[in-house]
């Protein structure tokens, strides 16, 4: 590999700061530039979420600037493996908030990346039993507009081949 993109997800970029670099210079920018973040990555380990979130992604940007496409570099899986934890994060702050179309949001932001984890759907099981739980109490709902409402959240924060998901549908039918 010309830029050392074996094994150290780092030993491309150190080819860009020599002085006799192969690189064009946009591209030996985008190399140090690269470096320059990924050194950085394990102290975002440490971020917030939402900050973590930011940073992954602008390293995720990079990477698809310096090997577009189907290639892959090292670095790479690495960063959606990262991604898909700070959206499972972001989901169950947001599920813990209350916040539950949200947390569906960040969920499926997480799946997107086809990272299947115990955790992740752990997560959606938790989500699913509380739309489940909201279900069973509209059943004590007077309140039509009340219902109805609920019945849209129920519809936001579950999968659509969900059995919550598909009873919210049938029922919501009845609202106007």
């Amino acid at each position: 590999a010309a830029y050392g993109l074996a094994k150290d997800p780092t030993s491309f970029a150190a080819v860009a700061v020599q002085e006799e670099s192969p690189c064009d210079g946009a591209t030996a920018q985008s190399l140090r530039e690269l470096a320059r973040l990924w050194s950085q990555l394990e102290a975002t380990m440490s971020l917030p979420a939402v900050e973590r979130r930011v940073a992954l992604e602008r390293l995720s940007e990079l990477d698809a600037q310096l090997l577009p496409g189907p290639i892959a570099s090292p670095l790479r899986r690495r960063l959606e493996e990262e991604l898909a934890t700070v959206f499972r994060e972001l989901g169950e702050a947001a599920f813990d908030r209350g916040l539950n179309a949200d947390a569906f949001l960040s969920l499926e932001d997480a799946a997107a990346y086809g990272l299947a984890s115990p955790k992740l759907e752990a997560s959606f099981i938790r989500l699913e039993e509380r739309a489940r739980n909201t279900l069973d109490e509209l059943q004590h709902e007077l309140d039509i507009d009340r219902r109805c409402a609920k019945l849209q959240d129920i519809l936001a924060m579950t999968r659509p081949s969900s059995q919550a998901h598909k009873d919210a549908r049938r029922t919501r039918r009845a609202c106007p």
